[in-house]
């Protein structure tokens, strides 16, 4: 298997012309681990909703919007400004989605409901602009990681998401808390952290992606690799495959993709 990475396909600290001239085209973000403490990422997020999301054709957030959700029922101030503009975008006639990650995993119907934004599984499979492209947070991929397969099997489980969306608010912050210090999210250079590729090519049998789009990993990347099959009369078959893995966000930087209905892909940073 041969595999070629391109690392940041371009860098642009000047968002409006950009993304001016791509009106109409398809946005995905991920981990902006948005909190109330981060005033500067908050203002970052909600200026590229108000002034470029708005001219998109669709929005497709890929986990990890919020650093941490512990239940809808937690209705802050900030929480609420989020989802308002949220839903003003869904409003403006923008198509939105939203795939939950490993922070926000708890994100319910409630919050799917105020925001119109569509709910994802994890995986999804969509056709983007004739493209058969699979979008995943990435987390599932990452199971070099042994402890945080068996964290994220646990918390997936319907019985621990119940008994732990009984429990009063100021204990789940606490729990939430205390899980956030206890994060792998910084360590980037531990291989256990990325993902596993032959998570990957296990995946593809299930779904036939040539385009293959996740966040998690906080490693941005266009990496092209191919994949080998056999038919029936023993004929390999060579099938080429693009992945573009999705930034973090900071309070001076974001990022985003840009997918034109011309096919051509843009990874951005933009402050």
């Amino acid at each position: 298997m041969q595999e070629i990475y391109y690392r940041t396909v371009l860098t642009c600290l000047d968002m409006k012309i950009t993304l001016l001239l791509e009106s109409m085209s398809t946005l995905f973000i991920s981990d902006l681990h948005l909190s109330a403490n981060q005033p500067p990422l908050t203002h970052l997020f909600l200026n590229f909703l108000q002034t470029h999301a708005t001219k998109a054709e669709a929005l497709y957030i890929l986990g990890d919007l919020f650093e941490s959700w512990i239940g809808d029922d937690n209705e802050t101030l900030f929480h609420q400004q989020i989802t308002s503009a949220l839903a003003e975008l869904s409003a403006s006639g923008v198509h939105t989605y939203f795939m939950p990650g490993n922070r926000d995993f708890l994100i319910g119907q409630r919050f799917i409901k105020k925001t119109r934004f569509k709910l994802l599984k994890d995986p999804s499979f969509i056709v983007l602009y004739g493209i058969p492209t699979l979008l995943t947070h990435g987390d599932s991929w990452c199971t070099l990681d042994k402890r945080y397969v068996y964290f994220r099997r646990l918390t997936r489980t319907h019985f621990l998401q119940s008994f732990f969306l009984k429990l009063p608010l100021f204990l789940r912050e606490k729990i939430a808390a205390y899980l956030r210090g206890n994060n792998h999210v910084g360590m980037t250079n531990d291989p256990r952290f990325d993902i596993v590729m032959n998570e990957l090519h296990r995946c593809l049998k299930d779904y036939p992606a040539q385009l293959i789009i996740h966040g998690h990993t906080h490693q941005p990347c266009i990496q092209l690799f191919q994949t080998h099959s056999q038919s029936t009369e023993s004929i390999e078959h060579v099938t080429f495959h693009t992945r573009i893995v999705l930034s973090d966000w900071t309070p001076s930087k974001g990022n985003v993709l840009v997918v034109t209905p011309e096919r051509k892909f843009k990874l951005i940073y933009f402050s």
